[in-house]
């Protein structure tokens, strides 16, 4: 392939300039191949690492790459065509006019990513139940989940790519290569972290669906406080629960033959496994007030919430002829009493 600069009048090939030599080539097209198939492993990395949370989430999240890698070609659309009128100016020698061309493409394009970002997110169900027709519950949430995240960083795409346009058009295709590795890298170790380490990937489906109920550990080990806020923030308090999980021992010393230990919570032996929590439903309260949970909210995700979500009918409250049983705490909330149907089983001190 050759490209040769011409007058309008066709002129011999003897006669004829050729502006781009095949190492200019190489230096122009190999970073933009680079560049394309550094965008494409992004989605195909969040596949195969999301897999460790199941072949449901996986499915959640091949659905709506299929509307991202959409979405990515009309930002790329709209770049490109910016970038067009840009380069024009460039080569006209009208540098403001160009810087002009530059501002109102990055206008545009926000605008139009944001407008998308709306839509996505208010209609994020019903435009995938009229993409993807009915699919499994867990797939739908997964779906819901990602989506969610991804309609976030369409303006973030949008932009991202307005600006390797620009940067093309000005024969710097290296940078936008090198912009693309740094996204995956940022990626990359974004998904570990959160899916690996934090384990959002399995509860995605509950932060979406606000009619499901959330259960969580409360001892500070199996759920990481971060996670218990995150929660409050994407969910009806009503539908928060805090459990123990706790092993017959909590508060007592195993017996010596026992093969498990305890060390803030209870761990196998043989490979340190958690196995369980040691607290109590008191303990779980006294937590979720060090991790800045309001008293009010505390006292229902501990009480209310799951006597209600269990259809504990006479439980949960302290009304007449619902059953007594208490914790009563002083100001401090520290514990004084247990009453259990009505009856103290723990002396005051």
């Amino acid at each position: 392939m050759r490209f040769f600069r011409t007058s309008p009048e066709k002129l011999p090939a003897a006669e004829s300039e050729m502006i781009f030599s095949k190492q200019d080539l190489k230096q122009l097209l190999l970073p933009l191949l680079a560049e394309q198939f550094l965008v494409v492993l992004i989605g195909m990395m969040d596949t195969i690492m999301v897999s460790y949370c199941g072949m449901k989430a996986m499915s959640g999240v091949s659905l709506v790459d299929g509307i991202n890698v959409l979405l990515i070609g009309v930002f790329s659309a709209l770049a490109t065509g910016g970038a067009v009128l840009v380069s024009q100016y460039l080569g006209k020698k009208r540098p403001d006019a160009a810087k002009t061309a530059a501002k109102m493409l990055f206008y545009v394009v926000l605008l139009v990513s944001l407008a998308i970002m709306a839509i996505c997110l208010i209609f994020r169900k019903p435009l995938l139940l009229t993409l993807f027709g009915n699919v499994e519950d867990e797939v739908m949430a997964a779906s819901q989940a990602y989506f969610l995240m991804s309609a976030l960083s369409y303006p973030v795409m949008a932009i991202y790519n307005a600006y390797c346009a620009l940067l093309r058009c000005i024969g710097n295709p290296r940078a936008t290569m090198f912009s693309s590795l740094i996204m995956n890298i940022v990626n990359l170790v974004g998904n570990a972290v959160t899916i690996y380490l934090l384990g959002w990937g399995v509860v995605g489906a509950g932060l979406i669906h606000q009619e499901l109920s959330c259960e969580f550990i409360g001892d500070g080990v199996h759920t990481n406080p971060k996670l218990i806020t995150l929660l409050m923030q994407s969910k009806p308090i009503d539908k928060l629960v805090m459990i123990t999980d706790a092993l017959k021992y909590a508060h007592a010393t195993p017996p010596e033959d026992a093969d498990f230990y305890f060390d803030k919570c209870f761990k196998r032996k043989a490979d340190e496994v958690i196995i369980g929590s040691g607290i109590t439903m008191y303990d779980g309260f006294r937590n979720l007030l060090e991790f800045g949970v309001r008293v009010e909210d505390a006292v229902k995700m501990t009480s209310v919430n799951p006597a209600e979500i269990m259809k504990q009918n006479g439980k949960g409250m302290i009304i007449p002829g619902f059953d007594a049983d208490l914790l009563i705490m002083d100001k401090d909330f520290n514990l004084i009493d247990t009453v259990v149907g009505g009856k103290f089983i723990r002396e005051k001190k």
